[in-house]
This record gives structure tokens, sequence and C-alpha cells, in this order.
């Protein structure tokens, strides 16, 4: 039986009603075209011009994960593809540039993401920008920012961040006003990205300390804690005490980025929260700061039954480097949990490190 009787059969099993060999068989398609592009690309090329839209997206997924960046005919055929008449072919094409597309694609992508009467294919578009990194497509994110879609100004905004244009900072403090939260969030988001000590930048991301949506207020704390702004620490300090665990682990590695001393008291407590993740976020934390207060509470909690929290207690322990943890880490070297043995021996390795270096530094001064 000929592949192309043998992809039409299978495309007829996709309209059955039972979800689950629909799944299979659509997996199993998805599969089958991933490997034959890796001998055979023109074949799959063929397929992106079948009269069935389903084979079409299969044929351009396989082409965005072939890892063949820049290559022809490859980069050809997903440009062709962004004038599918079907949208879901042209988001997958626009998804499929940003992986195996470069600097040669900007111009199809932003006109995509400017001209496109499909929305998803515009947001698409903006986030396969990102992934690119171009200088040259800023111009079209930001005006992207005034799209009427809140999933298109979102990843323009990511994507701004992630592409690392200074011209985008005055725009990113705006949106960080925008209606939605997502927008906001991706805002304060693209602001961490540009790594810019901006005064007008820092002052809106504390603001949005105080924004009425959780994911905003988490997403600014993150973005002061990687600017490491020691004027946000009181405010982050005060906000460790909200319900939300997901903020509260927000707020903690913000603290641990910055690294300053006035938080280990509170980074200590936080050793004890009722949420594992919020307890990991905070020896990390703990780790990253270095105060030798946080030894003896690191040394308790490496007590604990959570094999998972003690390699985050114990890589803090390493990076603080006090001999006091030598003791406790060496007796878990006996635990039958090998990845508990196998964090402790790291440990202690990086304390052993830390001691030669102290005393060599000790001896020439």
């Amino acid at each position: 039986m000929a592949f192309s009787q043998c992809v039409q059969e299978s495309l007829m099993a996709l309209v059955t009603k039972d979800s689950k060999v629909q799944f299979n068989v659509e997996s199993a398609l998805k599969e089958t075209l991933k490997e034959i592009g890796k001998t055979d690309v023109d074949r799959v090329i063929g397929f992106t011009h079948d009269r069935d839209p389903k084979l079409r997206v299969f044929a351009v997924e396989a082409l965005g994960e072939s890892h063949q960046k820049g290559k022809e005919p490859i980069v050809s055929a997903l440009i062709d593809a962004l004038k599918d008449k079907d949208p879901p072919v042209r988001r997958r094409a626009t998804l499929a540039l940003g992986s195996v597309g470069g600097s040669s694609e900007v111009v199809s992508l932003t006109q995509a993401l400017l001209e496109d009467d499909d929305a998803e294919v515009r947001w698409t578009s903006a986030q396969a920008l990102g992934w690119i990194r171009d200088g040259t497509a800023a111009e079209s994110l930001l005006r992207a920012l005034e799209d009427k879609n809140d999933y298109v100004r979102m990843h323009s905004a990511w994507a701004l961040g992630l592409i690392g244009d200074a011209r985008a900072t005055e725009n990113l403090i705006k949106t960080l006003q925008d209606k939605s939260p997502s927008v906001r969030a991706a805002s304060a988001d693209g602001l961490s990205y540009l790594q810019i000590q901006n005064p007008k930048a820092s002052e809106a991301l504390m603001s949005a300390l105080k924004d009425p949506q959780s994911n905003v207020r988490g997403q600014a704390a993150r973005a002061l804690g990687s600017l490491h702004y020691k004027p946000a620490v009181e405010s982050l300090l005060r906000m460790l005490s909200t319900e939300d665990h997901f903020v509260r682990q927000d707020l903690i590695d913000a603290l641990g980025w910055i690294g300053d001393a006035r938080a280990v008291e509170a980074l200590i407590k936080m050793l004890r929260d009722r949420d594992e993740d919020v307890r990991k976020s905070s020896a990390r934390a703990l780790g990253m700061i270095g105060d030798y207060r946080a030894v003896k509470p690191l040394i308790a909690a490496l007590k604990g039954p959570d094999p998972d929290l003690f390699e985050d207690v114990a890589r803090a322990l390493g990076k603080i480097g006090h001999e006091d943890a030598i003791g406790p880490l060496t007796t878990s070297l006996k635990e039958e949990d090998f990845g508990v043995r196998w964090s402790a021996e790291q440990a202690l390795a990086q304390i052993k490190r830390r001691t030669t270096d102290r005393d060599s530094r000790s001896t020439y001064t």
C-alpha cells in the first residue's frame, strides 16, 4: 500500500467518535511524519499542500521539530504555510518558524503579527519573534502592544523583553497598567528580561506589588528580584504573609536573588511553611544569601522526612560553606536514598572547597 494511501486511511480514522482511537492515530501520524523528515524532507513538505488541513498541520509541525535551523527548503515551505487559508496551519507555521527560522524570517513573522485576521496567529507570531530574538522585530512588537487582543499584547510584551531592546522600557512601564492581568504580568516579566536599571521601571514594579491580581504581584516581585533592587526588600518581606503560596514562592525567590541579609530571619521561618515548594524556595534563597545564621535551621531541616527538600537544604549548606554542616551531611551519606547521599556528597565537596579557599586567602593576608 502506498504511503499516501496509508495517510489518507489514517485521516479517515481521525473522524471516529472514539477519542482514544483518534488521539492514538493522530499521535502516530505526527511521529511518522517526523521520522520521514529526518531522511526525506521534501516528502514532508509535499504534505504541507495536502487538501486535508489536519495533515497540513501535522506536516508543518514536523518541519518545525526537524531541528534544521535556517535550512532550505524547510524555511520557505513554512513561510508559504503562513498564507494557508486555514488558521490552524498558519498558527503552527509561525511557531515552527520560531523554532527553525532566524533573522531572515522576521519580516514574514512581523507581517503575520500585524496583519493576520486570526488573533492566535498574531500572538503565536509574537511568541516566535521572541524565540528568534532579533532586534529588527522590536518596532513591530511595540505596535502590537496596541492590539485589541489580550494575548497578542501579552506575548508581544514578553517577546520585547527577550529581545532586550531598551526602547521597549517606557512601553512596558505603560502596559503594566493594561486592563488585562496577563498583559500586566508579561510586562513585568519583560522588564526583568531587559535588565535595565531604570528608576521609572523600578517604581512601576513597586506599584505593581499592590496589583489586585496575584499573578501580577508575583511577577513584579520576581522582576524586582532579578534586577537586584534592594529598596524592595522591606515591601517583599511584608508581603510574605499572603495566603497565596505561589506568590510566597515568588517573593522568596526574589529575596534570594537580591541577597540582602535583612531577609534571613523571615526566610528561616518560611522553612516551616505548610507548602513544600515554599520550603524548598526558602532553603535555596538562604543558600544564595549565604548568612551563617541560617546554618542551624537548615541543619534542623536536613533531618526531615522529605528527600526532595533534603536536596535543596544540602545545596544551601554547601553554598554557605560552614563547617558545622559537615557532621550532619556526613551522617546522611549512610542513608538508603541515593538522591540524599548524592546531595550530601556534593554539599560536602563544596564546603571543602570553600574551606580550602578561605584557608588559602588567610595564608596570604
